[in-house]
């Protein structure tokens, strides 16, 4: 476990130690991010499959190496398209 938290640090998700429920109804005023630490790895498994849930079957066959390599991708492009408007 050691090892896969090294090698695909960048995608989990950092929760700062001051973080409190702020107004807004999600954490510091943020609903979205309340959203995604509720749901965490569902919100993954839905991006993933495009929304359909026909499509998770299949995906949970897939190698832990497989599924991570594919977080890290969809993480690194929102990051990019973000950026880049």
């Amino acid at each position: 476990m050691a090892e896969l938290d090294k090698n695909y640090n960048a995608i989990w998700v950092k929760v700062s130690e001051g973080e409190t429920e702020g107004s807004g109804g999600g954490i510091n005023g943020d609903p979205e991010g309340d959203f995604r630490r509720k749901w965490g790895w569902y919100v993954t498994i839905d991006e993933i499959t495009m929304g359909d849930v026909f499509k998770e079957d299949e995906l949970f066959g897939w190698s832990c190496v497989r599924f991570l390599n594919r977080i890290a991708y969809l993480k690194h492009k929102n990051f990019v398209m973000s950026q880049n408007g």
